[in-house]
C-alpha cells in the first residue's frame, strides 16, 4: 500500500515592501489606523510584468528543494489571462 505525505512546502516572498508608514504619508493617515482597519503590515510587491503563475513557480521550485527533490520540465508561459489560466507542464 502506497503512502501519502508532504515532503515540502514553499513559499515566495517578492523582495519590495511596501510598509504602512510609505502609505500613512500619502493618505494622512497613520500607520496604526491602516493596520487597525485592514490587519495588514506591510505589502509584498512583484515586478511589473510578474504573473500569477511566476510566483507560483518560486513558490514550487522552494518546496522541491525543501524536499530535496529535483524535477526536470519543461515550463511553457501564458499571459493570456492572469488568473491562473497558465499552463506549468511537468
Amino acid at each position: 500500500m502506497r503512502s501519502v505525505g508532504i515532503l515540502g512546502y514553499g513559499y515566495y516572498l517578492p523582495e519590495l515592501v511596501l510598509a504602512n508608514h510609505e502609505l500613512a504619508g500619502r493618505f494622512g493617515k497613520t500607520e496604526d489606523w491602516i493596520e487597525e482597519r485592514t490587519g495588514i503590515k506591510e505589502r509584498r510587491i512583484t515586478e511589473f510584468n510578474a504573473a500569477t503563475s511566476d510566483l507560483a513557480i518560486k513558490a514550487a521550485l522552494a518546496a522541491l528543494d525543501r524536499a530535496n527533490l529535483m524535477v526536470f520540465s519543461e515550463i511553457i508561459r501564458c499571459r493570456t489571462i492572469e488568473l491562473l489560466k497558465c499552463f506549468i507542464e511537468i
